[in-house]
Formats: C-alpha cells, sequence, structure tokens
C-alpha cells in the first residue's frame, strides 16, 4: 500500500471515530422536536433520553435518515439533497 492510500485509509478511520463519538454524545429526549422527528421514522415512539449511537440500533433507522431527521431540526439543513462523506464512510 502506498503512502497516499494509507493516509486515505487513516484519514476515514479516524472520521469515523470522530463521528462515532459525536453519535455517542448526542441525545435525544422524548417530547422535543428532534424526538418527533425520530418518531417519525420508528414504530415506537421514545419513552426515554437515547443518544444517537443507539437508536442506530434500531432497524428501521439508518444513518443517512437519522441525520436527516436530527440536522433538520436541530440545524435548519436539508441534508436531502447532499452528499455527505461520513454517510458513505460509516456504511461501509
Amino acid at each position: 500500500m502506498d503512502d497516499e492510500r494509507w493516509a486515505a485509509f487513516n484519514a476515514k478511520r479516524e472520521g469515523m471515530a470522530q463521528e462515532e463519538q459525536r453519535l455517542k454524545s448526542t441525545w435525544v429526549r422524548p417530547k422535543t422536536p428532534q424526538a418527533e422527528a425520530v418518531n417519525a421514522l420508528i414504530e415506537k415512539p421514545l419513552a426515554h433520553e437515547y443518544n444517537l449511537l443507539d437508536l442506530l440500533k434500531r432497524p428501521e433507522l439508518t444513518y443517512a435518515n437519522l441525520a436527516d431527521a436530527v440536522n433538520t431540526v436541530m440545524y435548519g439543513l436539508d441534508l436531502s439533497r447532499q452528499r455527505m462523506p461520513m454517510r458513505k464512510a460509516w456504511n461501509s
């Protein structure tokens, strides 16, 4: 493996580790706009707070639809038409 590919591999791995930490530290509490956005994607509404990483364990959620729902509510971002590099890295 050449240096350029090794650097790309390490950058991807570091980005994934940072994103995992962000998911662990971002919480969604019931009866908030974020929870309502998540509830629209799942069968049973949130009864208590969850971090985003735990929510991703639910079979009906994907990184892409969870990110779109939470980011739209929290930051007013519509990511549905954008391709974020971390989505691809996380789902790889």
